[in-house]
């Protein structure tokens, strides 16, 4: 990734534009030489700065939220045209910067679905490890909570279709197939779990 950056050669502090976030870097030396007219040779050019890939995100944290009540489940089918595009899932998203899990898990449910949680229970932490060479993000955390205690009424969003599905029809919907794996672990088992997926399910501990 090459990023341009308007540059005074005399200026001691460089910034580089990266993820939205204004990145220091402190070089006190007089870069460049003299020109004959004993201004600054590099006086007023663009540099382009050269950001290596290991610097790019390789880590991510999401959420996902299993809203319950009356034995169904709010699914949402992606409206994004993504790797999730048509499939069903709940609501949830990226963390925003300095927020918890929960705090994401409810502003995401909130803005996908009109619904306030009032409270979420954290259900089980999964890693998903990307091995490929081109993908931006590496390896994403994503905080797995359930909600029985809300209130509001729905509202439609860009994200796609709401509707609330029969609990024992949850695994006969067009999902990831990574919750193929874990939805059981919600509905019939109460117990915390943390789990790896690598191409397929990895690892899985309970609590």
């Amino acid at each position: 990734m090459i990023l341009l950056q308007p540059v005074n050669m005399q200026l001691a502090d460089i910034s580089i534009l990266h993820q939205k976030s204004l990145v220091p870097i402190r070089d006190q030396s007089t870069l460049g030489n003299s020109d004959k007219s004993g201004q600054n040779f590099f006086g007023h050019l663009y540099i382009a700065l050269f950001v290596d890939r290991t610097m790019q995100t390789q880590f991510t944290n999401t959420t996902l939220c299993y809203i319950r009540s009356n034995d169904q489940t709010l699914m949402l089918r992606r409206a994004k045209r993504d790797s999730m595009y048509g499939k069903w899932i709940v609501p949830g998203g990226k963390f925003e910067p300095g927020e918890t899990p929960e705090e994401c898990a409810i502003r995401e449910s909130l803005e996908e679905t009109g619904l306030t949680l009032n409270k979420v229970d954290l259900r089980g932490i999964l890693t998903f490890v990307n091995d490929r060479t081109s993908p931006r993000i590496k390896t994403t955390t994503c905080f797995v909570f359930e909600c029985f205690d809300f209130h509001g009424a729905l509202q439609a969003s860009d994200e796609g279709e709401l509707r609330w599905v029969a609990d024992s029809e949850m695994t006969s919907l067009d999902i990831p197939r990574s919750d193929q794996t874990f939805i059981p672990w919600i509905y019939n088992d109460r117990r915390t779990f943390s789990a790896k997926f690598r191409a397929g399910l990895q690892s899985v501990v309970f609590f």
